[in-house]
């Protein structure tokens, strides 16, 4: 039995999750948390280093390659700001720490945008 394209882009979101993990890695950045979920929102990745926190949200895209705006609303933007700062106020080894949130674009042809400081 194939594939739905319900699964079939989940599969293509995890994989993007994890390219966007060894993308980090390679920059120096270590995993604290993947795919973490609260009443505020989820957040794809969390990454550390020294003392800063990086959220990031990963848009993978089948066909074409959108702008940041038009891949992430508003609503979801403020809602993974508040997971952000719930996800530091609830971990106290993490309320010293700076924070910024990037986004990750990756459509299928393999463009990818990394957007620090996306908001």
């Amino acid at each position: 039995m194939p594939f739905s394209h319900k699964h079939r882009a989940y599969r293509f979101g995890i994989t993007a999750e994890w390219l966007v993990m060894v993308f980090y890695f390679i920059q120096g950045y270590r995993l604290v948390c993947w795919r973490y979920r609260c009443s505020y929102g989820e957040i794809d990745l969390v990454f550390k280093r020294g003392t800063l926190l990086i959220f990031i949200e990963v848009k993978a895209r089948r066909n074409s390659h959108e702008t940041v705006e038009k891949t992430i609303g508003y609503k979801q933007r403020r809602r993974i700001k508040r997971a952000a700062q719930f996800f530091i106020a609830t971990h106290p080894r993490f309320h010293h720490f700076s924070y910024r949130i990037d986004a990750i674009l990756i459509s299928r042809h393999g463009k990818s945008s990394w957007i620090k400081e996306a908001w």
